[in-house]
Formats: structure tokens, sequence, C-alpha cells
């Protein structure tokens, strides 16, 4: 009976496949779309931070340049939707809030923005870093200790110790 609908429907069903996919690509690109540094350099304040990622032990040296989402959005694909809807609203009202023309202006509300982007990156329990750094060796003798030690109890996380060194 299900072979029988289906074929007399099979237009319907086709469309009805065609238009789940074109959707689904759609979802999938304008994700992509706004997670993307150029999306995120639109809003003149976010220059100022992205001048100071080109500073940082992140940018150039091993030719690794990571964009806006490869830190503040998690990996997985229901997450990035999630910091989209949640933190993307925030931010557009922030905008509007905040008077950020200016580095000088930006930089009032810098430590603020930086706590508010560890503490979220803390929930997703490092993640974003966790992606590139999948098995981090640190070279000095304080830092190989200081991963065992947090290891071993299992309660920090990368953004714990390692701040300030992003932008």
């Amino acid at each position: 009976m299900l072979k029988r609908i289906l074929l007399e429907n099979w237009r319907l069903v086709v469309i009805t496949a065609v238009a789940a996919l074109a959707l689904n690509y759609a979802f999938i690109c304008g994700e992509r779309f706004f997670s993307s540094t150029g999306f995120c350099m639109s809003c003149h304040s976010m220059t100022y931070p992205y001048e100071g990622l080109k500073k940082s032990a992140h940018w150039g040296s091993r030719g690794i340049n990571p964009e806006c989402r490869d830190c503040h959005f998690p990996p997985d694909f229901i997450g990035k939707v999630k910091v989209h809807v949640v933190t993307g609203m925030k931010d557009v009202v922030s905008s509007f809030t905040h008077d950020l023309s200016t580095k000088e202006k930006f930089d009032k509300y810098k430590d603020e923005f930086a706590r508010k982007a560890r503490e979220q990156i803390k929930g997703w329990d490092s993640s974003p870093c966790r992606d590139c750094h999948k098995d981090p060796k640190p070279s000095s003798v304080f830092g190989k200790a200081a991963h065992a030690t947090l290891l071993a109890e299992g309660k920090a996380t990368c953004v714990d110790c390692h701040q300030g060194i992003f932008h």
C-alpha cells in the first residue's frame, strides 16, 4: 500500500526530498557564513580583537590562522546554532547598548567581554581548544606537572589557566 501511494505521488516525494536537501544545504551554508571571520568583521568593533589575534601565539607562527568560529563556537553543529541564537542576539543588543566606536571605547568593555567568552568556553569544557589541541604536551616542567595534576583531578579546563593569549 505504501509503495502504491509513493508511486502515485512520486513527484511530490521527489519535490519534498529535493526541498529538504536544499533547505539542509542552505542551513549549513548559512551557519558557516554567519560563523565566518568575514561576517564577524562586518561589525566594526570586532576589528579590535581581530588585530589582537593577529599578534597572538595562535596566529601565523605555525601556519595556523584561526577564524572566530574556531574558538567562539563549540565544534558540534547544534552547539553552533545555539551560540548563534543566544550569544548572537546578546552581541547584537550589546552593539546597540555599548558605544564601541573606537578602540578606546571598546577597551572599556574588553575585560567584561573576555570574561564572558571564557565562561562560555569553560561551559563547553574548552571543546574549541581541545578540537585543535588534541593531546597537549606542555614544554616546561611546571606545565607538565600542572597538566598532570589537573587531568587527574578533572576539575580544570583550558581557559582556567590559559588566559590572555588569544587576543
